[in-house]
């Protein structure tokens, strides 16, 4: 089962998120409510997932998933009341896999964690590729130098 690190100031919405998520399957469910928190813990404890509220004290949702993702390659999921176009493209670029709106709704929870899972999956599957071609072609220039050609 996946462990999950959810990260929200309010207590009534982490503890809301943390049902949803036990009704949903998972029982190692890690919890704070600040970013700064959220960084320590998630650095800690490498949890599956990261649920990160935008609006926190300490260290914003946005702020504290560059923190995370500059040691850890797990997905992460944005939780916010209200999003805008800067919003959006901070997220996108601090490795955010999926946005979901307050007030949190039960059946688009397990989607976004899905497909926040997959995503991670296929960069890494992607990044494995990347090495097997850069190998190849290192090897492939062995063989020609050798060749003398």
């Amino acid at each position: 089962m996946k462990n999950i690190l959810i990260c929200d100031d309010e207590p009534v919405i982490r503890m809301n998120l943390k049902a949803m998520l036990s009704e949903l399957g998972f029982d190692d469910v890690l919890e704070c409510g600040d970013g700064k928190r959220a960084v320590e813990m998630a650095l800690a404890s490498y949890p599956d997932l990261v649920i990160l509220d935008v609006s926190m004290p300490e260290m914003d949702g946005i702020t504290a998933a560059c923190e995370i993702n500059k040691k850890l390659k797990i997905p992460m999921v944005l939780l916010t009341n209200a999003y805008d176009a800067t919003t959006v493209k901070r997220a996108s670029e601090s490795g955010i896999a999926a946005f979901l709106t307050k007030p949190l709704r039960k059946q688009d929870l397990l989607p976004a964690i899905e497909i926040a899972l997959h995503h991670v999956e296929q960069v890494e599957e992607l990044k494995e590729k990347i090495e097997d071609l850069r190998e190849t072609i290192e090897n492939r220039k062995i063989i020609e130098k050798a060749k003398g050609c």
